[in-house]
């Protein structure tokens, strides 16, 4: 899952309303928004010098909680990854393979039952739609505009396990339980001046703040001025 999806909420239209406060005082003094927007297109380069809108660029990981993905799904995720991590594990065995192959693979080369691979794509899409729900609800009050550039499942990564290590086969079954969501997203924050000092941190602590209690591990990976 991924592509680019930009939402912008209430503070644009308090971007738009500061403008107007700044460069036409009288008619917002007046309340003559209407007359105000009239002025605007006319304005000179001062528009821009006068708020500054910036970027963080944020990578986070995310695992969507048992409770929320047992309302939708009528059996266990957690036993669905540990069926498919059985089933691969036996194939490795056999075909001597010193990795695990991606979900992706799997599928291609008939290892797996297929109503296992289905099922683990639809528990990966409700997991996607949980986070980009959740993140919908909680950061667009907060930021200026929230754009999704990625949403990608852990499940379907090359698993950094190896047959030989210890405890395998249930650390792969993990792996394979397609509740960890990873997502790129770009936020934006309105300024009255220009000062990108902390702001990564600012962005970061924020979303961190507002998203990590609605799931059962949460962390951000990265995070960067664009």
């Amino acid at each position: 899952m991924q592509g680019k999806i930009e939402i912008k909420n209430a503070a644009y239209t308090e971007y738009v309303s500061i403008l107007i406060s700044i460069l036409t005082p009288q008619c917002a003094l007046q309340g003559d928004r209407e007359q105000a927007l009239k002025v605007m297109p006319s304005l000179s380069g001062h528009a821009m010098n006068a708020l500054h809108i910036a970027s963080v660029a944020i990578a986070l990981r995310a695992r969507v909680p048992r409770a929320a993905l047992m309302e939708h799904l009528p059996a266990s995720p957690y036993t669905l990854g540990a069926d498919i991590a059985q089933q691969t594990h036996d194939y490795v065995m056999h075909a001597q393979l010193g990795y695990y192959p991606p979900l992706d693979f799997l599928k291609t080369q008939n290892v797996v039952d297929g109503y296992l691979l289905d099922a683990a794509q639809h528990v990966a899409t409700v997991s996607g739609e949980y986070l980009r729900q959740r993140i919908m609800e909680k950061l667009i009050p907060i930021f200026s505009s929230v754009q999704f550039q990625a949403i990608h499942i852990h499940a379907f990564a090359l698993p950094a396990i190896r047959p030989s290590q210890a405890h395998a086969v249930e650390h792969l079954a993990r792996h394979y339980t397609p509740d960890v969501v990873k997502c790129d997203l770009l936020l934006s924050v309105i300024q009255k001046q220009k000062s990108e000092q902390g702001l990564e941190r600012y962005a970061s602590t924020t979303v961190v703040r507002w998203l990590a209690e609605e799931f059962e591990e949460f962390e951000i990976t990265s995070a960067r001025l664009t």
